[in-house]
């Protein structure tokens, strides 16, 4: 005898069973968390960031110093970009006295970076509307000869999204670092994640900054005068173009490094040969070990007094130099 079977046996194909509805939900309910999750470590890192670190709070006022910076007065307009050696080898209030009435100045600084950080970087202010007569960048030569950046922050701070693949090949970056550089532009946990974790190690252990800069303390090779020259020579050519797209001049200064790190005379050449005025402030010799802070590399307040007062004068020099120099026609090279 034929056998038949009921047909709500066989469910029909809109039906969904008690467990996959249950999987649904659970899946549907873990995306949620971990988006929940996304959006608060995101929201976090912005907030912490300046909540956190006045270093972070100071970058960012200065960046936006720079972009946001209205013309008043018939001053001429210089923005003044380096790391800490600018931030703590010059009295920036006795700079700005001595450079006199005729010159107003911004200073963006962000402390460890190197010339491919500032490279981007002045593009970035730049497209953003930072215009100023004049940009004086100041480095020591080995941070402008060699081929480094701060990763993610920079991509975060410092470059465009534009920049990330020229910036990537620049540093011979694997495409997985390509990747994460491009997610930190976008989002500040991915890019400020490692200033951030430094930032709160340092609130619970307050020795950590000191212990593990006598750890990673090194000494690096000495460099010659051709390996600056070599170096440095397209790098200034660069600068000078970027500057140029927006009429205004270029200024490297060398700065101050003791003993055989002082590379300044390579550097003059490499810019007398790139067309960029580079100076050197004439006391750079002079500045002995009771100038300088225990570190060897930073000057201590009375070494960043004597040094202003002799560089002043020559940068204004420079600066006019640069001013007649960004009034030649330069075609932009875009890498």
């Amino acid at each position: 005898m034929p056998s038949s079977t009921s047909s709500s046996d066989h469910p029909g194909p809109g039906h969904i069973s008690p467990d996959r509805g249950r999987f649904n939900r659970a899946i549907a309910a873990a995306l949620a968390a971990i988006l929940a999750l996304a959006i608060g470590a995101e929201a976090f890192s912005r907030v912490a960031s300046t909540r956190l670190s006045r270093i972070m709070t100071r970058i960012e006022s200065e960046y936006r110093g720079v972009i946001q910076w209205p013309r008043q007065g018939d001053a001429r307009r210089v923005i003044v970009l380096g790391n800490s050696l600018l931030m703590i080898d010059v009295d920036y209030p006795d700079f700005e006295r001595r450079l006199g009435p005729g010159w107003t100045t911004r200073r963006f600084v962000v402390e460890q970076t190197t010339y491919l950080d500032w490279l981007y970087a002045l593009r970035r202010i730049r497209d953003a509307g930072a215009r100023a007569d004049a940009f004086v960048l100041m480095l020591s030569p080995r941070q402008f000869i060699i081929t480094q950046s701060l990763g993610s922050y920079s991509a975060f701070r410092m470059y465009q999204a534009k920049d990330v693949l020229a910036a990537s090949r620049d540093l011979d970056l694997h495409p997985t670092q390509t990747a994460d550089m491009l997610v930190s532009h976008y989002s500040a946990f991915f890019g400020l994640r490692r200033e951030l974790r430094k930032v709160l190690l340092g609130r619970l252990m307050p020795s950590l900054p000191a212990l593990t800069g006598l750890i990673s303390q090194n000494t690096p090779p000495l460099l010659t005068e051709e390996e600056v020259y070599e170096g440095a020579r397209p790098r200034l050519e660069r600068l000078k173009q970027e500057a140029a797209a927006v009429g205004a001049g270029f200024v490297f200064i060398v700065a101050p490094t003791q003993g055989n790190e002082d590379q300044s005379p390579a550097m003059v050449r490499a810019g007398r040969d790139a067309g960029v005025p580079v100076v050197v402030a004439p006391i750079t010799r002079q500045l002995g070990p009771a100038d300088y802070q225990p570190d060897g590399f930073h000057l201590l307040p009375r070494g960043a007094a004597r040094y202003t007062e002799s560089l002043t004068p020559v940068l204004a020099e420079a600066l006019h130099g640069s001013l007649a120099a960004a009034r030649q026609p330069v075609r932009l090279k875009r890498d």
